[in-house]
């Protein structure tokens, strides 16, 4: 059972300003509280292919790889190592408004076995994650 959440902000700043907080992984921890460490290799924006290493704040480092990354409009990356041996895609997406920019983040895993019992906590938490973090990065990129 695949199961998606999709969240967004708009924030009062060009996409120039807000477009690096999202493509450089050294940023993320700025933004996504329960991370410490976010690298890509290679080191700098991510770039279809780059690999990410992800260190939160508890349990052990996930990788994700990016699959697609379009300059300044979006990326899509997978990502393993997650609790439950889970998979997760996430997709962020970057969007001009007349007074800003439009910012989507969205996350999807398939659930499986006893975890598909979990499914309306795993979309409320993860919902509740991503309105936390756009909440964040909007912060973010206001302070530049």
């Amino acid at each position: 059972m695949t199961t998606r959440i999709e969240e967004f902000v708009s924030i009062p700043q060009d996409p120039a300003v807000v477009w690096p907080l999202l493509a450089d992984p050294m940023a993320w921890p700025r933004w996504i509280e329960v991370l410490q460490v976010a690298e890509s290799t290679p080191a700098g924006p991510l770039k279809t292919g780059s690999g990410v290493r992800i260190v939160g704040n508890r349990g052990p480092a996930i990788d994700a790889r990016a699959v697609c990354v379009v300059d300044g409009r979006s990326i899509d990356l997978e990502a393993n190592g997650l609790p439950f041996d889970l998979e997760a895609r996430f997709e962020f997406r970057v969007s001009p408004e007349t007074d800003g920019t439009r910012v989507t983040l969205a996350a999807s895993t398939e659930l499986s076995g006893m975890m598909i019992f979990a499914e309306k906590m795993v979309m409320s938490k993860g919902s509740a994650a991503l309105q936390r973090w756009l909440e964040a990065l909007s912060k973010a990129a206001q302070a530049r």
